[in-house]
């Protein structure tokens, strides 16, 4: 009950927590989400509940990243498949916030130190990938300062960003091979260049 949608909606208070049972109970006995949420007196329909979901969709699957132990377990068979609603939702980016809530800097910091000499630069699938990616604002921006120009080192120590967000993101991005790292200075990204 904690992880269902209605709780998620009490979190951000747009349900009354007292009204959480009765939506609970409409969506159990079979009833539309939408029709559901009315009895919570909840008016969340069409893009405005397409949205909501997406953003519970991303913080529970976020949550399980980053979980160590947890509750969930993943079901190889398809026979649920149309019981289940699709939610269009950027692939990787609750990879990365699980991640960060679970790993320490550290971590990330041992897995780019022998980079940190390297000159970290965006390859041609970054522009492919961008959407998959799901980057925030913040993160684009520190993306957009991984040139080929600056050595990883001082991107790290001078670049926007605080020290756990820089190095999870570039983590991130040298695992989805979205960014490389090259002996020497890169005159631009690979995107530029092709």
């Amino acid at each position: 009950r904690h992880d269902s949608f209605a709780s998620f909606l009490v979190e951000r208070s747009e349900l009354a927590a007292d009204r959480s049972e009765a939506v609970i109970r409409a969506i159990s006995s079979g009833a539309k989400l939408s029709d559901a949420l009315k009895e919570g007196a909840v008016n969340l329909a069409g893009e405005e509940l397409l949205l909501r979901l997406r953003e519970y969709t991303k913080e529970k699957v976020a949550q399980l990243v980053g979980m160590r132990q947890g509750r969930y377990a993943f079901y190889a068979g398809k026979e649920f498949a149309k019981e289940i609603v699709a939610v269009d939702m950027a692939a990787l980016s609750p990879i990365l916030e699980g991640a960060r809530r679970s790993m320490p800097a550290k971590l990330f910091a041992q897995s780019l130190r022998a980079q940190l000499r390297e000159f970290p630069y965006r390859t041609a699938e970054f522009g492919k990938e961008l959407v998959a990616l799901g980057l925030n604002t913040n993160d684009l921006k520190v993306a957009m300062q991984v040139s080929g120009r600056h050595v990883l080192g001082d991107l790290l120590a001078h670049g926007r960003g605080d020290l756990l967000q820089t190095y999870s993101l570039l983590w991130f991005l040298a695992l989805t091979g979205t960014v490389a790292f090259s002996k020497s200075p890169v005159g631009g990204t690979a995107a530029d260049n092709s």
